[in-house]
């Protein structure tokens, strides 16, 4: 199944970390929902498009993604100041600053996008008392939170320092409460979520987030790699199995140069990313199982071609230096044989690392697909260009 238009993927998940299982999920598009069982690739419709009212699929565009979006983005920004006041009173004056510039960021986002995200109501009775209680927080936060911190300076001074300490310990906690629970409240009442909102409190939820995502873009990197290994898999190894399966003799030393530089390519770069990625926390078993093997034997099988390439060359040179010179037809007759022995050895290395490379231009995009709907929270790119409202916040 694709991701179409508006289409969230909900993981039934377990925490991550804990032992990995094949894992049931629901594809929400639109107005069904779609329910694949565990070790099944057959999808059970439920039609719900009688429970949600006709505004929903423009609401959900054009106000409720967006509202996702920056709010994710917002509690991921102030996790990464998010110490405690004993750090906060005596930290140094440089991170004292990088934590200002982080909150002072965050209150910016939510005193402009956030509010104006909030300002419609829903047609969904649940979500719209969501957003309604989110405004009346919002109003207590001026008063609170942004008021104070409308008092101090882009830069504040040394002679500053201590009111802003005590001023950031009250701030952060109370935005970060306000940030979580606004979005935890505003997923468990979106119509396309299967879980409850304790998920959505739990601080596993945006490190669930933070996990797939990144695995997401390193096997996104990873296929752009293998992508361009691929392109050159043709000319560099290809041809030169053609060229050594039709002779019988070793590749010219210009061939092996090429051909050396893409078995090193593999080795010594790309088979590196396939042991990284391995030890991602978001990765499944069954996908961890592929991806060792891989990593596991494609280096292997580039470092024995290498190893019978440098042997077959000391071999044919030794043998035809201590045969007997008298009789060079003999000569060559076994030194052919022996070169005609040593290349199918090598060829049929070199199909190992082709049929390698095959194996993961094939697994790889279903890989990246099956990571892209398994997410705790899909939002298709589509909706990114709906309205300029739902520009994911870069922080």
């Amino acid at each position: 199944m694709d991701c179409r238009d508006g289409a969230v993927c909900v993981c039934h998940n377990n925490a991550l970390g804990h032992k990995l299982t094949p894992l049931a999920f629901a594809f929400i598009d639109g107005a069904s929902i779609f329910h694949v069982a565990p070790g099944s690739h057959n999808a059970t419709m439920v039609d719900v498009a009688t429970t949600l009212p006709l505004e929903w699929h423009l609401e959900k565009v054009r106000w409720q993604n967006p509202r996702i979006r920056v709010l994710l983005g917002s509690v991921r920004s102030l996790d990464g100041v998010l110490e405690s006041n004993f750090a906060i009173l005596h930290c140094s004056p440089t991170r004292l600053l990088e934590i200002w510039d982080t909150v002072r960021t965050v209150c910016s986002v939510v005193q402009t996008k956030v509010t104006r995200l909030m300002e419609q109501p829903s047609a969904l009775p649940d979500l719209d008392e969501a957003v309604r209680n989110a405004r009346e927080t919002l109003t207590f936060l001026d008063g609170e939170v942004f008021a104070h911190l409308d008092h101090f300076p882009d830069r504040p001074t040394e002679q500053q320092f201590d009111e802003l300490r005590r001023t950031l310990c009250i701030t952060i906690g109370k935005l970060h409460g306000f940030l979580v629970d606004t979005l935890g409240k505003i997923l468990a009442a979106d119509p396309r979520s299967q879980h409850d909102v304790d998920y959505f409190l739990a601080r596993k939820f945006p490190r669930d987030v933070e996990e797939s995502e990144w695995l997401q873009t390193s096997v996104g990197r990873l296929e752009s790699d293998l992508l361009q290994l691929n392109a050159r898999r043709h000319v560099d190894l290809g041809s030169v199995i053609d060229t050594m399966t039709r002779s019988g003799r070793l590749p010219s030393s210009e061939a092996w140069q090429s051909l050396a530089a893409f078995l090193d390519a593999l080795e010594s770069e790309f088979a590196p990313k396939l042991k990284t990625i391995a030890g991602l926390r978001a990765i499944r078993f069954g996908e961890l199982e592929v991806l060792q093997a891989h990593a596991r034997d494609l280096p292997e099988s580039c470092r024995v071609v290498g190893e019978l390439y440098a042997t077959a060359c000391i071999v044919l040179e030794t043998l035809t230096a201590s045969l007997d010179r008298d009789d060079s037809r003999a000569t060559r007759r076994v030194a052919a044989d022996v070169e005609r022995v040593l290349c199918l050895r090598i060829i049929t290395c070199l199909r190992v690392v082709e049929n390698e490379l095959r194996d993961l231009a094939t697994f790889i995009p279903l890989w990246l697909s099956s990571i892209e709907k398994r997410r705790a929270l899909m939002l298709h790119r589509n909706d990114d260009g709906a309205d300029d409202r739902g520009d994911e916040e870069p922080m």
